[in-house]
């Protein structure tokens, strides 16, 4: 500590080490908890004990006090093990430190490991914010609870594409209509997503033909349903989205494709042909 003009020989004990704080401060509020006077005046403010200046800070800008203060290292060369015991136990003891080393395991099961090996932790930080970050992950989606009991009552829809190749007729879309009752399914195939309210409207024909009518219609949030001319094909027909990146919500539809892909690849492969080859040579 700088005080009068010369180097006086201090101690400070219980502090926080934190290496990329990059400042050392001081708190007063601990000072005066361990019986130390603080006074302000004269733009300084002096740290007194029984009577005694241990103490003075100069102000630095409107609301900062600089104290003038050193660290001495006690350790010589010789014992320069000795030195990086000390500087590195403090973190060793804290139970983060080795819930780190052993790639953020679960704290419990990392303290019972280190209490069997003889190694003692303070166990008070609980909380890692990187593995809030790192191991956080979405809820389970559990089963619907309300379900069509009659056929036609609930529909789900989904489009598929752009395929790879495209037929000999041009089509790379498909839309698949699924009955949540039956699960019967339709689908159509398409040249570009915009028919898709042409094949909703042949679809609607074909369940009234059939003597249904069709109550909720649930699709994802696409722009192929989600428009004006959809709505108006619809006329009354509640029309139930999917949230924004959460395909689990309109699980049916997509379950419906992944089939109907898979079961057009396998066939593919089970005669060992390739993916053009219904098209014709140029």
């Amino acid at each position: 500590m700088f005080l009068n003009g010369k180097w006086i020989p201090s101690v400070l004990r219980n502090v926080w080490y934190v290496p990329e704080l990059g400042v050392n401060l001081f708190s007063l509020i601990i000072a005066e908890m361990k019986s130390y006077t603080v006074c302000a005046e004269n733009s300084q403010i002096q740290l007194m004990q029984n009577g005694e200046l241990v103490a003075v800070g100069i102000r630095d800008g409107k609301s900062l006090y600089k104290m003038m203060m050193r660290v001495v290292k006690s350790c010589d060369s010789s014992n320069s093990s000795a030195c990086l015991a000390s500087a590195v136990k403090p973190k060793c003891e804290q139970l983060q430190y080795w819930h780190e080393r052993l790639s953020h395991q679960n704290k419990k099961h990392v303290q019972e490991f280190l209490q069997r090996e003889g190694i003692s932790v303070n166990s008070s930080d609980n909380f890692c914010e990187a593995c809030a970050y790192g191991k956080s992950h979405r809820q389970p989606f559990y089963n619907r609870t309300c379900r069509a009991t009659s056929p036609g009552e609930i529909i789900h829809a989904d489009v598929c594409g752009p395929m790879e190749e495209s037929s000999l007729s041009g089509m790379r879309y498909f839309v698949c209509f699924k009955d949540d009752y039956s699960k019967y399914r339709r689908v159509y195939f398409m040249v570009l997503k915009s028919e898709v309210v042409d094949k909703l409207k042949e679809f609607l024909t074909e369940i009234a033909v059939a003597g249904h009518s069709v109550k909720v219609l649930m699709t994802d949030n696409g722009t192929e349903f989600d428009n004006a001319a959809v709505r108006k094909v619809l006329n009354g027909i509640e029309h139930q989205m999917s949230m924004p990146y959460t395909p689990e919500q309109n699980g049916s539809a997509e379950r419906e494709n992944r089939i109907l892909l898979e079961a057009a690849r396998s066939m593919l492969a089970a005669k060992e042909m390739p993916k053009n080859c219904g098209l014709k040579p140029h």
